[in-house]
This record gives structure tokens, sequence and C-alpha cells, in this order.
């Protein structure tokens, strides 16, 4: 520029002397021309590209945006993106809530020892009559003369006296009885003669010594016959005895002397002495009356039987009863009854009254049972007894088996249980309840845990005795691979070493608590009806020292599933509500302004252009959103869905009609704003039906445009971030399996159908001024007069442009030139048709006069700042359409005039 002013300077000085007469003296004049400088700057710009030959208001070559736009059928330009949005939602937070309602809350089990304390008791005793015994009787002793031999005589004699006495109740008078079989000193019939004669004396035959023959006088019937043992001689005795076992005896018998002597007859002289009489005799049967009578009897040593091996045991209440068999053929009245225990138990002394009963009648061959409670028992027991009977006046049939028996049988419930134990076992059922109304199991479904703990806490025995083993099992936990056999056994073992990967532990030490914490990886929950069964099963020690229980004694735990993890669910769900972002501060809330609780995911692209394009408006977008998931089940999604522009402004995405949330769901309290809470107008909700297979994933896709969301509104904030919180509400049948996949894609299609407001969209290009060297100085002879640049325009964009130029330096500071001067170039839309194309140019100019100060600046110039307004024209209300070729020229050119000395 420089040279080209000064060969225009010379010109013009050349053209002048040609002209004019030489002077006289010094010369001193001047003059005025004007140069239009070459163009500064010449832009052709189409709204998106650039295209051959022009550039472009938003460029969309550059990384990150050149993907964005494409041409479609009709020439109209759309802006077009498909992307994955890491994070931009995911459902862990579902399987932790999940895991979570299915957690049970804490149970203290216990097991008491009810089982062993729990005792069939028995003791079995009898008041027998034993035996009928009848004391020695003395039949006959009789001295009589013998006038002639061989004698065969019977004798006189009273009736016997048949009074027995038994171990019980004594009988009178019997008619009839029938002797044992007993020998060796019972039930002999003993014979003694003295031969007062002054012959031997042998039977009436002469051949043995000599006989007595005992008679029923009833029958005549043979009893018994006894042959003396010897011959006696004058002066002696012989005797002889014969055995009764067996015989029916009665009183009146008939007893029959056989004498005689050797060498036929004989007139003896003298007399003989004979002696009849019986030993005790022991009879099975007797007929004999029953006086009236009362007696007291005792048994002693009575053993009392229980399921252990019982020592003694105090009673906390019984079901015990006491049966009264009479076989006798008289009725008996129990007036009194006593159980005395033998040893001391407990705080009772030994000999305590642990029964006793008053009276009770019995009648004969009567069975009677009577309920009883003991307060407490020993190993043996003494039962004294008081009986009556009013007895029989006539004669009654009676065996010497015949006896009161008594049986004391029952449950008992005990308080303290002394015993050897011999490997007593105990257990107890239970369940775990699952208290959630969110959570429901049906039948088969299950919680398969990739992680997670169950924890005995305070593990205690206080038992009396040490266990032998003690075995918790929960049947509705199962191991692989799952079979209903396949029970999770927890076992403590006496002289065990503990090994947790076996559920194996070394046995409880009784009064010292344990924890244990048992990995519940890979294990899995049936929870039939919302509970989980438990069994807990004990076997005490084997021992020969004596051991007590108490009633109060038990073992017990605090059982806890704790930090369950899912791997694997199926399960029934009603408005199982979860956050979908982890609320970080734990306040409850979920703030989608909070980096920390947001997910933030971009659309590559957007983000550039946004920060080169403000105050887009568009219409006829939609946004296609993809949501691929391995996640079974009905779900529905309650988004806040918050775009920020590059320049910070923000804009949340609502839904509509189907889409729309009511404001008055409780599912969005806790979404936050800032702080503030998001009303339903800032939000969007999605139904969402998973897949039927959690190992095939399912894609749902949704298509927002203006009918059903604000997303003209929302996407002509050229959103450069996406800042997404919610909630999930399930309903149903639902499954999941880990890894939970949840993928989201956004497909976004915004046709340049611009609408209104502005679009703002700044650029820099070159331009280098540092050529224009410009005359500035007030003392040179050439002085720029007047310096202006102008701005002209032609518009084939059928949107306003409000358009500003302002030059920078090298470092793209501003020089402190403008075009215009103030406020901006208005340049008019071009012309549209009813479809909203462009049908010519508007064209017009601008210019700026310089002063000498910006003069002096200009050369300065390496770049050019564009400010571009884009606006719809005020009088149009539909949107207007821009063709890929609708473009927007500028040019740039300076113009001076300037003055020249010439001395």
């Amino acid at each position: 520029m420089r040279r080209a002013l000064a060969g225009c300077l010379g010109l013009l000085l050349c053209l002048s002397l040609s002209r004019c007469e030489m002077p006289t003296g010094a010369p001193d004049f001047s003059f005025e021309s004007s140069l239009q400088a070459p163009l500064l700057l010449e832009k052709t710009f189409v709204l998106l590209g650039p295209q051959e030959g022009t550039d472009a208001l938003i460029d969309t070559t550059r990384h990150g945006v050149d993907t964005l736009f494409r041409v479609e059928s009709d020439n109209v330009l759309a802006l077009v993106a498909e992307e994955e949005l890491e994070d931009f939602v995911q459902l862990d937070e579902l399987s932790r809530t999940l895991a979570e309602r299915a957690t049970p809350a804490p149970v203290s089990v216990a097991a008491g020892v009810d089982d062993v304390l729990e005792q069939d008791l028995s003791a079995a005793y009898s008041f027998d009559l034993q035996v009928l015994r009848i004391a020695p009787l003395a039949l006959v002793d009789t001295t009589m003369p013998v006038p002639v031999l061989p004698l065969e005589a019977s004798l006189p004699s009273p009736p016997a006296r048949l009074d027995l006495g038994t171990e019980f109740i004594d009988l009178k008078e019997g008619t009839e009885v029938v002797l044992g079989n007993a020998t060796g000193g019972v039930n002999e019939l003993h014979v003694s003669l003295y031969n007062g004669l002054d012959v031997p004396l042998t039977d009436s035959r002469a051949a043995s010594p000599p006989r007595l023959r005992i008679r029923y006088a009833d029958t005549g019937e043979l009893l018994q016959e006894v042959v003396l043992e010897r011959v006696p001689q004058p002066g002696e005795t012989a005797a002889g005895m014969a055995s009764l076992a067996g015989k029916r005896l009665v009183p009146e018998l008939i007893y029959e002397l056989d004498l005689g002597t050797y060498g036929g007859a004989a007139q003896p002289n003298g007399a003989i002495r004979l002696q009849v009489w019986t030993t005790t005799l022991e009879a099975d049967r007797a007929l004999a009356a029953v006086p009236g009578q009362t007696v007291q009897v005792e048994r002693q040593r009575i053993a009392v039987a229980g399921e252990s091996q019982l020592l003694g045991a105090v009673l906390a209440s019984s079901e015990l009863t006491l049966t009264l068999h009479n076989q006798l053929p008289v009725a008996l009245q129990i007036e009194s009854l006593q159980i005395r225990t033998r040893e001391p138990v407990g705080g009772y002394p030994a000999g305590y009254a642990a029964l006793q009963l008053g009276p009770v009648t019995v009648g004969p061959d009567e069975t009677v049972t009577v309920p009883v409670q003991l307060g407490v028992v020993s190993r043996e027991v003494d039962a004294v007894a008081m009986v009556s009977t009013p007895g029989s006046a006539m004669p009654v049939d009676v065996a010497a088996a015949d006896r009161l028996e008594m049986e004391l049988q029952g449950l008992a419930r005990l308080n303290t249980l002394y015993f050897y134990p011999q490997g007593e076992t105990f257990h107890t059922d239970g369940s775990i309840a699952i208290e959630s109304d969110e959570v429901a199991f049906a039948p088969g479904d299950y919680v398969t845990l990739a992680d997670g703990q169950l924890v005995l806490e305070d593990l205690l025995s206080t038992l009396g005795a040490n266990l032998d083993t003690l075995q918790l099992s929960f049947p509705d936990i199962r191991r692989p691979p799952y079979r209903p056999g396949d029970t999770l056994v927890v076992r403590f073992v006496r002289g065990a070493v503990d090994d947790p990967g076996r559920y194996l532990f070394a046995g409880l030490a009784a009064g010292s608590a344990v924890t244990r914490a048992l990995t519940l990886r890979d294990l899995r929950l049936y929870p039939a009806q919302n509970t989980l069964r438990y069994h807990i099963y004990g076997r005490l020690e084997t021992a020969s020292q004596a051991r007590a229980l108490e009633a109060t004694d038990s073992v017990r735990a605090m059982v806890r599933l704790e930090n369950l993890d899912l791997k694997d669910a199926r399960v029934q769900v009603s408005n199982l509500t979860a956050d979908l972002n982890d609320d970080v501060n734990g306040d409850g809330l979920l703030d989608v302004a909070l980096d920390a609780e947001a997910r933030i995911s971009s659309v590559d692209g957007l983000d550039e252009l946004s920060k080169r394009v403000s105050g887009l408006q568009v219409q006829g977008t939609d946004l296609t959103l993809s949501l691929t998931t391995n996640i079974g089940g009905e779900a529905t999604l309650y988004l806040a869905i918050l775009g920020r522009a590059a320049d910070g402004t923000t804009r949340f995405l609502r839904g509509r009609d189907a889409y729309a949330v009511a404001p008055d769901d409780p599912v969005i309290a806790p979404l936050r704003y800032n702080g503030s809470p998001l009303g339903a107008d800032q939000l969007i909700r999605l139904s969402f039906v998973g897949t039927d297979d959690p190992d095939r994933s399912v894609t749902r896709t949704y298509v927002l445009d203006a009918t059903n969301s604000n997303i003209d509104e929302f996407l002509s904030l050229l959103p450069q971030e996406l800042r997404v919180v919610g909630r999930v509400v399930a309903e149903g049948a639902v499954q999941l399996r880990q890894p939970l996949t949840v993928t989201a894609r956004a497909g976004l299609r915004i046709p340049l159908h611009i609408a209104t407001d502005v679009i703002e969209v700044q650029d820099t290009v070159e331009v280098d001024l540092s050529s224009l060297d410009l005359p500035t100085d007030p003392q040179d002879d050439v002085q720029v007069e007047e310096a202006r640049l102008t701005l002209r325009y032609a518009n084939g964009i059928p949107l306003a442009v409000a358009t500003e130029v302002e030059l920078l330096d090298a470092f793209d500071r501003p020089i402190g030139v403008r075009i215009p001067a103030e406020n901006t170039l208005q340049v008019a839309a071009a012309p549209v048709d009813e479809q909203g194309f462009a049908t010519t140019y508007r064209e017009g100019e601008v210019s700026v006069a310089l002063s000498r100060e910006q003069l002096a600046l200009l050369k300065q110039g390496r770049r050019a700042r564009l400010v571009l307004q884009v606006q719809t024209p005020s009088e149009q209300v539909a949107a207007v359409r821009i063709r890929a070729s609708d473009a927007l020229r500028l040019q740039l050119q300076g113009a001076f005039r300037y003055r020249m000395r010439v001395h």
C-alpha cells in the first residue's frame, strides 16, 4: 500500500510540473487526491460448511463437528449425530436397593433345651399279697391205747383253722387252699409216733414202718400218706415227713393210722402218742373270707426312669397320672399315699414328700387313674400307703399274685435336670422374616449372591453341660449347585479346628460368646413367603460326671445378613424405588448440579459447536434414545436431564403426555437442582420393559419430538454436556444378572428449520494489514485528510444477520477499529418463498471513518473478528429453511483522501 501511494504521488507530481511555468521563487502549494485501496477482506459465508470456494459461519469441518451435519434430499442442512452416552444411566443402584430390601433385619435366635427337659417319667410298684401264708398247724396231738394189732383206725381231730396271712392284707377262715410248689422247709407235713407198747410197731402188713394216711373229709380222697422212717421199738419215737406242695388243703381232714407188729396179731400193753403238724404253708390260691382291716404298707427304692440317666429333677409342670389297678376280689381304699425322695435334689432334702395323695377307692379288679403333680423327683423314691378294705363276709377266691398295682407315668417339663449326659439332643426351628412391602418371593424365586456375609454374633451357650455338636442349618440358603439338599450348615464340633471354607468351627465353650462371619459368596437364597428358615440342632456330651440343665439354659446368637451384593436374582417387586445415582453426601437427595452425584456425558461435536453458536432455536427436531440392557422386568425411569451449553446456559428436558411426570408423584421428591426441588415440568418419565432372558439383552427405543417433549427447545441449546440424575420404579417380576449391562445411545436429528431468537456466531479470520504504512506525522508533506473502511454485504440466507467486524492484533487484542463503529450492521434476511427458502440476495454497505489515532494503529491488524447474530425477521412466523448453498458475502475495503504540500 505504501508503494502504491508513493507511485501515485510521483505521477501526480510529474503531471503538475509539466503544466506549470517555472517560478522565480521557492514553490509553496498543496493539492488533494483520493485513493481506493485494494480489498482488505472478501468472504463468502454459507451458514454451515465450508463448501468449495466459501467459508462458513459455523465451520463444520473442525474436529468434533465435522460429522454432525449432512445435506438431506431437499438440499436442506440437518444436524445429525449418533452417540453412545457413557454413564447416561446406570441401574447398579437398583441392584443394591433390591439387595437392601431383600435383606432381613438382624434377628435373635435361640435354642433352649426343652427337648431334654421334656421327659417321659415312669415309676411302677405294687403292694403285693406275694404269698398266702398259713402259720404252722398242729393237726393231731393224741395219746391212745392200742388194744389189738394190726390196727387201721381213723383218729378224731378238730378241723384245722386255715387263717392266711400275706404281705398286704390278712385272710380268715379259709375253706380251701391250694398250696404252692415251694419246698425246703415250707409246705411240709410232719408225723411223730411214740411207741409206748411192749412190741415193735410196723404197718398192718408188717412189711414197713407205720403209716399215716390223710384224706379229705368231704370226698375221702387221699391227701397224703406218710411212712415213718423206721420201725419204732418199745419206748422209741419214729418220725416221718411228706411234702404238701401243690396239694389242696381244707380245714376238715381224716387221719388214718396203719399199725401192726411182727408175728401177726397181738394184744400189746401200753399206749402210743401221735403228733401231726405242718411247717409254714404257702398257698397260691385260697378260698377265704377277708375281714375289714387297715394296713400300712411301704415300698422302698422304687426306680424312677426318664429319657436321660436321671439323678433328680425339679419339675415345672407335668402331665403325670397315677394308675391304680386292684387285682384283689375286695374293694380297697387308699387312705393316703406319699412318695418321698431318697436323695437331696437341688434345694429339696432327702425324704421330701414329692407326692401326697388323698383317699381313692378302687373296686375289685378295677383300674382308677388319678392326675397328680410332682414338684421334685429323685432317681429312687420310697412309697408309703395307708390302705383299708371293708373285707368280705363270704369266702372269696384270692390268689398269691393278687396285688394293688401303682404306676406313675407321663410327660414332665423340668426346671432343673440332674443327670449323666448320654448324648441327648435338642433342636429348634424358626424363620427369619424379610419384612418388605416392595419385595416378595414367589415359589422358585431366588437371589444368588456375588458377595455378602452371614454373621453369627455373640454366639453363646449357657448350658450346664458341654456340647458335643452344635449345628445351625438354613434350608433356604443353598450352596452350588443349589439343589434342595444343598443346605448351608454351620457346625461347631468339639475338638474340631476352625475351617470357615467348610463352615466348620471348634466347639463352643459354655459361657464364652464368640462371633463368626461366614461368606455368602455364590450362595443362593430361596426365601419362600419372604422367610428364611433355620434349624438349630445340639447334641450333648457323654460324661460320667453329673451335670445340671436349667430351663433357662440356651444357645443363642444374633443372626445378621449384611453387605449383600446380588449376582443373580428373580423376585417379585411392588413399587420398588431405587436411585439411579449415588447419594454421595448421604442427605437422601440427588442433585443434578453436583458433579459427584450427576452422571455427566456429552455428544461429540455439540460441545465444540456450542462454543461457536449461541441462541439457536430450531423446530422439527427429534432425539432417538435407545437403552440396551439385560435386566428383566418392567420399570419406569424418572429422569432429570439437564443440558448445559458452552456459555453455561442450562435447560431441562421435559416430557409431555405419556412421558410427562405427575406433579404429585412422590418418586420425584428427592430430586434437586442446586438444592431446590425439581418440578414435574423439569423431568421426563420413560416406561421400560426389560428382557425375558438375562442372558440376552434387549433394546428399547424412545423417539422424543415436539409432541411428547420440549426437545426443540432443549436441542436449540446445543448442549455440550448432559447431566442426569433420576430414580427407577420397578414393578412385577424382575430378573437381574451380573454384570448388569445398561448402555444408552442418542440419535439426534436437527433439520435447520430455524425458528426464532438469535443465533450468535463468532469467528476469527486472517487479515494482515502490516503493509499499510500510512503517513500519520503532522509534519509530513503528505497527510491523510480522510480514511474510511467500508463493509459491503449480499445476504442470500433467509435470516437477518446483525454483523460487526473488529480488527485484532497478533495477540488477538482489539486495536480499536470496529465496523460499524457503534451497534451492529443489520443485514436484512433474504426474501423467502412460502416454503421458507431464500429467493434472492439482500445487498447493502456501511462505512466507518477512521481517526488519526485509529489510522496509526491500523497497520497492527492481523485478524478480523466477525461477530454475527443470525436472526429471523420479526414479521416471519413460520420457520425458515436453509439450503446448503445459501450464502452471505462480505467485502471490507479501505478509501483514503490525502493532501500533499510542495515547497
